[in-house]
């Protein structure tokens, strides 16, 4: 069994899954912990899924997770206060900060199920959607 780990908090953006070194093909790639996030923007989902595809190996899976944020959104009526002609509500910006040391400002990408079903399948690759939680939070299985 062929394994490979990246370390996405030393490694927000995402840069060694995108490190042309890193070759093979793998059996299981996970991206937990809101595994969407290394893209950083919407715009730079469709190049993760494709790099995470050139790693995938024939019968593979990717396992990936992500929660949408339309909770944050959501009024007690069921309505939402989305402003469309706002970025994508799942694009945050982060960063971290342990007392007085403060790392450089990165971006975060949160993804919808429905999103990220649409946008795997415009690279080639069915989702599934194994589990959901009361709190918008999901589990998906991306496969060739």
């Amino acid at each position: 069994m062929k394994y490979t780990t990246i370390d996405s908090i030393h490694d927000p953006m995402g840069a060694a899954i995108r490190d042309y070194h890193l070759q093979g093909k793998y059996d299981t790639l996970l991206l937990l912990m809101n595994g969407t996030g290394i893209a950083g923007k919407l715009s730079q989902l469709p190049a993760l899924l494709n790099r995470l595809k050139e790693l995938l190996s024939e019968e593979g899976q990717i396992l990936i997770d992500s929660s949408d944020l339309k909770y944050i959104y959501e009024n007690e009526d069921g309505s939402m206060d989305i402003d469309l002609n706002a970025p994508y509500y799942g694009e945050v910006d982060y960063q971290m900060q342990y007392r007085d040391i403060k790392g450089e400002p990165f971006d975060w990408l949160y993804t919808d199920p429905m999103l990220l079903a649409s946008v795997s399948k415009q690279c080639g690759l069915q989702c599934q959607i194994m589990e959901q939680g009361e709190h918008y939070y999901y589990l998906a299985k991306l496969t060739l």
